[in-house]
């Protein structure tokens, strides 16, 4: 870390101490992925039957979570990236499914729309599919008030053949719901949401560890963590055992608080660094007031840097994500 760097660590550690902390922005988690889709599904209504000449009923699915080539999928996919500010996301449709689509779009009727899902191509229909697209990604945007701020931008589409070997345009964790349609005369065709892979998103949801001496903060970062919908395990300095250590394995990253009352939170970090099982993991110091003396102490002991305190998740995952 340079002069420049450390400098701006002392900057940043004043001005938290002269104004109170901003409150973290929003998760975006299952519950507000579902309410989204739900909002899409009661604009597209009327449009999409309309846009397909047949009628069509839309409803939501379950949420799961996971890096896209993770979460089990019917066969290839058309892919679509998207942007809403600080979050990404992904429109997907399986191949088989966004042709029959394309079919209906274009005037075929029944019988074309299940010939072309058989062939399980885009192909010729790809134009086609491409007006399916744009219709749910115009709906889209407005269906993230109070959620996501901006406007909804979408990429180049992609085919992914295999989607449990990757390929995807985004990668980290992600939610997914699912949407189905029910077209009358032709079966069902399902539509996939997935949000995540943004500057908050991907980062945003990375499970964490604290070790912290003070009861009253690790309860409220525990049940912070049950608010967002977030995996946070706190722990307390004298329980760094076997099963912490499998905790900390598996984290984003782990804070440690600067004074562990009856330990150094400095010695802590170092022994993270250090030890095989943890070694892996990122390491960030927390204390109100940060020195130049306290970074350049963090970053020989092998640690990333410092996090202010009180703990800020807005705040944790940017540093996590420099």
């Amino acid at each position: 870390m340079s002069d420049e760097e450390v400098e701006e660590v002392e900057e940043e550690s004043d001005e938290a101490a002269e104004s109170p902390a901003e409150p973290d922005p929003p998760a975006f988690g299952p519950a507000e992925a579902a309410e989204v889709a739900g909002r899409l599904v009661e604009a597209l209504g009327s449009d999409l039957s309309s846009l397909l000449n047949v009628e069509a009923e839309l409803s939501t699915g379950g949420t799961d979570q996971g890096a896209p080539q993770e979460l089990g999928w019917p066969g290839p996919l058309v892919v679509q990236p998207l942007r809403i500010g600080e979050l990404g996301g992904l429109l997907a449709c399986p191949t088989a499914d966004a042709a029959m689509l394309g079919a209906l779009q274009a005037g075929g009727d029944a019988a074309a729309a299940k010939a072309a899902h058989e062939a399980g191509a885009l192909g010729e229909h790809a134009d086609a599919y491409a007006e399916v697209r744009k219709l749910v990604t115009t709906l889209l945007g407005p269906c993230f008030e109070g959620h996501a701020t901006g406007e909804l931008a979408g990429g180049d589409t992609s085919l992914i053949a295999d989607p449990a070997q990757g390929g995807f345009p985004q990668d980290g964790p992600h939610v997914r719901v699912e949407i189905s349609l029910a077209l009358e005369g032709c079966g069902t065709s399902t539509l996939y949401l997935l949000f995540g892979g943004g500057a908050a998103g991907s980062q945003g949801q990375r499970a964490l560890v604290i070790i912290d001496p003070r009861g009253e903060e690790r309860d409220r970062m525990e049940e912070l963590g049950e608010e967002t919908e977030r995996e946070i395990t706190a722990i307390d300095p004298s329980d760094l055992d076997d099963d912490a250590y499998d905790a900390i394995a598996e984290a984003g990253a782990v804070l440690v608080c600067w004074d562990l009352g009856g330990r150094s939170g400095l010695e802590v970090a170092e022994q993270l660094v250090r030890d095989p099982r943890s070694k892996d993991v990122p390491v960030l110091l927390a204390h109100p007031r940060v020195t130049r003396a306290m970074v350049e102490c963090a970053l020989r002991a092998g640690a990333g840097g410092f996090v202010l305190l009180p703990y800020d998740l807005a705040e944790i995952d940017r540093q996590i994500a420099g």
